[in-house]
């Protein structure tokens, strides 16, 4: 009987969570001032209450899942413009939680202040940055890396917020669920092709994103990959799942799985792993995989300390960069092609980059060298921090030093507790951003830093961490 009621209560949030992050994106959908003035209504009223629960259920559904609402509700999505409105939610809500949050808690702590103090720096040269390139790139180029590069900091925050009110049982309790939907809806996707499409409403999602306007369009679309798969299929259809994208829907699957199950039930952790190879065919979150674990062998088997494990960790990827550049590889060539800013005072953001119109031109609007297909590579394309080094040029040190402080924070925190390997996955998907920008998403490096985000405030004050 405790336990039917201990679930009642969570299935509760649960529900209602799904009921109102649905309604934002569908009420958006129809008519998007009614929409904004909805979604803020609804983050004021659960922010400053004590609805906490149905707060992170919500902000986490309307975040990680933001994709799969807007799918639901493009029937009714009058416009490109407004499709592409809809896919900065998950931005616009975290900004506004982070700041609701902000304004409920108050006082932070002082031992927290190093923590702030870079958070805070970083934020503002991010926006000089941004306020640089909307000037020169206009709002869209600049806006789309503003939020890649500042959402790893709000995520940390709103984590660190949240944790203020709600016990990690309940964290817990949301990030199964974000993985097993997610985990459900690649397997679903990938064997029963036209089943899931309908069930996910991917004709019209993808007709907005890729112009199909059928089943067939869309699973010919989806038949993508034939560079890496290793399920013996052939040329097998990838399957993104609820998240929509290939790439964040293996590094959520991927991040959710280590986190959740790594310490008791790592088979579930291999299970990911197959599956994100065979029904999404990543390369990046593989890649992240195989970071993990040496990292793990270094410091767990062989007992290797902080300052030596990082320096083998740092040969090891320096290594696989130069492998990659000599066989010409695109996220490669876009990390080089960053580093040649980065002895000056950078472009602004939206300079280059896969979401930003300038791919193949300089900060004057002048074309850059003919390099045929590799051409765009030359702004930082492809690589995260590439385009970092591209965009702030010498002030990328101060991003890349305060977000080490932070993580190196998070591992002293973290180190000899059964979340050691939280901090690591941190790192590693730091790094990751040397490989693609989408390491930084939302779904990747924004995960795992607000999962660290809300446990560094647990551990802080010694509240019992549950065992997976």
């Amino acid at each position: 009987m405790e336990t039917q009621l201990r679930l009642k209560r969570l299935n509760k949030p649960l529900i209602l969570g799904l009921i109102l992050s649905f309604g934002i994106y569908f009420t958006s959908s129809i008519y998007l001032p009614l929409g904004l003035l909805l979604l803020v209504s609804i983050l004021i009223i659960l922010n400053l209450s004590k609805y906490y629960s149905l707060s992170l259920y919500t902000y986490s559904f309307t975040v990680f899942f933001q994709n799969a609402f807007i799918a639901y509700s493009a029937y009714f999505i009058p416009s490109k413009n407004v499709f592409n409105i809809l896919h900065g939610f998950n931005f616009l809500i975290s900004l506004l939680v982070f700041l609701l949050l902000f304004l409920r808690l108050g006082k932070l702590k002082k031992k927290d202040m190093q923590i702030i103090g870079l958070s805070g720096t970083v934020l503002i040269l991010l926006i000089i940055y941004a306020i640089l390139g909307t000037y020169l790139y206009g709002l869209k180029n600049s806006l789309a890396y503003f939020r890649l590069f500042a959402i790893p900091i709000l995520m940390l925050w709103i984590g660190y917020f949240f944790s203020h009110y709600l016990r990690p049982d309940v964290l817990k309790k949301i990030l199964w669920w974000l993985y097993i939907l997610t985990l459900i809806s690649i397997v679903g996707q990938f064997f029963f092709h036209e089943i899931f499409i309908l069930l996910m409403n991917d004709v019209a999602y993808y007709g907005f994103k890729r112009d199909t306007d059928s089943i067939d369009e869309v699973i010919s679309y989806l038949h993508t990959n034939s560079y890496f798969n290793i399920s013996g299929l052939g040329q097998a259809m990838r399957a993104p799942g609820l998240i929509k994208s290939f790439i964040s829907s293996a590094y959520f699957l991927l991040l959710l799985s280590i986190v959740q199950y790594w310490n008791t039930k790592k088979h579930w952790v291999y299970i990911s792993v197959i599956i994100i190879a065979v029904c999404v065919a990543s390369k990046g979150a593989i890649l992240a995989f195989f970071f993990f674990v040496f990292y793990i062998i270094l410091t767990e088997k062989f007992k290797i300390n902080l300052k030596t494990s990082v320096f083998l960790f740092a040969f090891l990827w320096i290594i696989v960069i130069i492998i990659g550049f000599n066989l010409r590889n695109e996220h490669m060539l876009g990390f080089s092609g960053g580093l040649s800013y980065l002895w000056t005072f950078g472009n602004g953001l939206g300079f280059g980059g896969n979401l930003s119109d300038m791919l193949i031109l300089s900060y004057r609007g002048e074309m850059l060298p003919d390099l045929g297909y590799f051409t765009r590579f030359q702004n930082g394309s492809e690589s995260a921090l590439g385009v970092l080094f591209s965009s702030l040029g010498i002030f990328s040190f101060i991003y890349v030093f305060a977000i080490l402080y932070i993580i190196y924070m998070i591992y002293i925190k973290f180190k000899n507790t059964p979340l050691n390997h939280l901090s690591i996955l941190c790192l590693v998907m730091f790094f990751q951003g040397i490989f693609q920008e989408e390491a930084y998403s939302p779904y990747a490096f924004g995960l795992v830093m607000f999962i660290g985000g809300f446990y560094y405030k647990c551990l802080s004050n010694a509240e019992i961490i549950p065992k997976n």
